[in-house]
């Protein structure tokens, strides 16, 4: 089940997300509709979207020995 979001705007992107919580709060809000775009693993610190178990998270990573670490932006999120 899906929802349909118009926009007027040609912005290179290969999926969408919406935002839920405030975890990632000021910079992404709940709500928000994110567009993210595949390009593979950058820098530690930068933000992705991650996909695990079935569920997207929108997360500052950080690669760690054993796997990743994911990171919220918001100081009220102890990571």
């Amino acid at each position: 089940n899906y929802d349909t979001v118009f926009y007027d705007k040609d912005l290179d992107h290969d999926f969408a997300s919406w935002v839920f919580g405030d975890s990632m709060e000021p910079k992404y809000m709940n709500g928000e509709v994110v567009l993210i775009k595949e390009t593979g693993f950058d820098y530690d610190g930068a933000v992705y979207a991650v996909d695990w178990d079935g569920q997207t998270y929108i997360k500052k990573v950080y690669k760690e020995k054993d796997g990743l670490r994911l990171v919220s932006i918001n100081n009220k999120y102890k990571d």
